[in-house]
C-alpha cells in the first residue's frame, strides 16, 4: 500500500521491499514507503537565561535581561569590530534573516568573533547562534534539494550545540534521504529524548521502522505521533499501512477512514482504502473510493491505475469494463510521465479481458522486462494465461478476519 505525506517543505519517498503475495495495485503501491519525512516547521531560535524558553518565534536575544553580566550589549560597545560587536551584529541580522546568503552572513560574523578567542560567554553564545543559523540554512538547502550540503550544515549545527534537537531531527531526515537509516533512527530517538512532545520524530522513526519491516514497532510510533498530534491525517494513513502489512485489515480500514474524516480531500487515503477493499473483495466499495479520489481534484496516477486494474480484472462481470479500464490506465501512464510496469501489466489484463490476447502478450512482455524480479514473476504467470487465450481474473485475499469492513462514515 502506498503512502503519501505533505511535509513542511521537504518530502521524501523511500523504496520498500515488495511482497510477492500482493496483487498488482497493492504490490506496485508497496514500493513506496512514502509518507515523506517531516522536518521542523518552525525556526529553532536560541534561548538564553532570562528569556522565556517557550518563545522561539524571535531570534536569540543578546540584549534581553540575563542573570549574569553580559558583555554583548550593543550600547556598551567600545571597539567597532570586537567579538561582542560582531556577535551583536549577527544577532541583529538573525531577527529577519530568510535566505541562504543571509544565514551565511550570520555565520561569517560568528566565525570572525570566534577566531578572536573571545571570553567564554561570548564564545558560547557565538557557537549557539552559529548552530541555530546552520540549522536554518540547512532547512533551506534541503528545500532546494541540496541534501548533501544540508546534511553538512545539520552536522555542524549539532557539533556546536549537542542539545539542538531540531538540528538533530533534521539531520535524521537527511540521513534517511541518503539511505543511512540506522543513523536516522538514532537521531529521531535522540530528538525524542530531548523533546518527547515532538510528534514528527515519532512519525519519522515509524516510517523507517516500516521500511525495515518492523511493522508492530512502527505502529507503536505512529500511535505516539497521533497522541501528540491527534488531527494528523497522514499519521493515521501510515498506521493503516502497517496494520495492512500485519493482516490487521479492520484496523487498517479504520485508520484510513479516520484519515479521511480528518482530511476529506486526502486523495491517497481514498486510493489506499480502495486498494484494501479491492484486495478483500469489496469491489463496489473500492470503486467508490477510487472515484472519490478523483473527485478531490488531485490528479493521482495511482487512482487511475487502481481503478483501471479493478475494471480490467474484477470477478464481478457487472463492474468489469475493459474499454474504460484502458482509458483509466492511459491517464495513469500520462500522469506518471514514464512507462510503469504495473500499468503495462494492467493494460495487458484489460486487452485480455477484451479478447485481444496478441496485444496482451505484447504489453505484459514489456512489463516483465521493465519490472523488478518480484513483480516480473507475477507478470509471467499472467503471460501463461494469455498464451492459452485466457484472461486474468483477480481473486480476493482469503482471510478469515475480514468478513466485513468497518463502517465508512466519511463524507464524500
Amino acid at each position: 500500500m502506498a503512502k503519501a505525506h505533505n511535509t513542511w517543505a521537504h518530502t521524501s519517498r523511500l523504496t520498500g521491499v515488495l511482497l510477492a503475495a500482493l496483487s498488482v495495485p497493492a504490490a506496485a503501491a508497496a514500493q513506496e514507503l512514502g509518507s515523506g519525512l517531516k522536518r521542523a516547521e518552525l525556526p529553532d531560535l536560541l534561548i538564553l537565561p532570562g528569556v522565556d524558553a517557550q518563545e522561539e518565534s524571535s531570534p536569540p536575544g543578546v540584549d534581553e535581561p540575563a542573570p549574569s553580566k553580559s558583555p554583548v550589549r550593543p550600547a556598551r560597545l567600545q571597539v567597532a569590530q570586537s567579538p561582542a560587536h560582531l556577535v551583536a551584529a549577527a544577532h541583529q541580522k538573525s531577527r529577519d534573516a530568510e535566505t541562504v546568503a543571509e544565514y551565511g552572513q550570520i555565520l561569517d560574523q560568528c566565525r570572525q568573533a570566534l577566531s578572536a578567542e573571545p571570553a567564554d560567554e561570548i564564545r558560547r553564545y557565538a557557537e549557539k547562534l552559529s548552530s541555530w543559523a546552520l540549522n536554518r540554512r540547512g532547512e533551506l538547502l534541503a528545500q532546494q534539494g541540496e541534501e548533501d550540503a544540508a546534511l553538512e550544515d545539520f552536522e555542524e549545527a549539532v557539533r556546536l550545540d549537542a542539545t539542538r534537537w531540531r538540528a538533530i531531527h533534521n539531520r535524521g531526515v537527511s540521513y534517511a534521504m541518503l539511505g543511512k537509516h540506522d543513523l536516522a533512527i538514532a537521531d529521531f530517538a535522540r530528538t525524542i529524548e530531548l523533546n518527547p512532545e515532538y510528534a514528527n520524530a515519532y512519525f519519522n522513526r515509524g516510517e523507517l521502522l516500516y521500511e525495515k519491516g518492523d511493522f508492530q514497532t512502527a505502529i507503536d510510533d505512529y500511535t505516539l505521533a497521533i497522541g501528540q498530534s491527534p488531527e494528523d491525517a497522514v499519521a493515521y494513513n501510515s498506521r493503516g499501512h502497517a496494520h495492512f502489512r500485519l493482516a490487521q485489515y479492520r484496523e487498517a480500514v479504520r485508520d484510513y477512514t479516520t484519515a479521511l474524516r480528518l482530511d476529506p480531500k486526502f486523495a491517497a487515503a481514498y486510493v489506499n482504502r480502495g486498494d484494501l477493499y479491492m484486495e478483500l473483495g469489496y469491489f463496489s466499495r473500492a470503486l467508490m473510493d477510487f472515484q472519490a479520489a478523483m473527485q478531490t481534484g488531485v490528479e493521482l496516477a495511482r487512482a487511475y491505475q487502481s481503478l483501471g486494474w479493478l475494471l480490467a480484472t474484477c470477478p464481478d462481470e457487472r463492474l468489469r469494463d475493459p474499454a474504460q479500464a484502458l482509458r483509466m490506465l492511459a491517464k495513469s501512464q500520462e500522469l506518471a510521465g514514464r512507462p510503469v510496469p504495473a500499468v503495462l501489466d494492467a493494460m495487458a489484463a484489460a486487452h485480455a479481458a477484451a479478447g485481444d490476447f496478441k496485444q496482451a502478450k505484447k504489453l505484459v512482455n514489456e512489463a516483465i522486462h521493465a519490472a523488478p524480479p518480484q513483480l516480473a514473476n507475477q507478470y509471467r504467470a499472467r503471460l501463461d494465461l494469455y498464451l492459452q487465450n485466457q484472461p486474468y481474473i483477480a481473486a480476493p485475499l482469503k482471510v478469515q478476519t475480514a468478513a466485513r469492513p468497518v463502517g465508512d462514515t466519511t463524507t464524500r
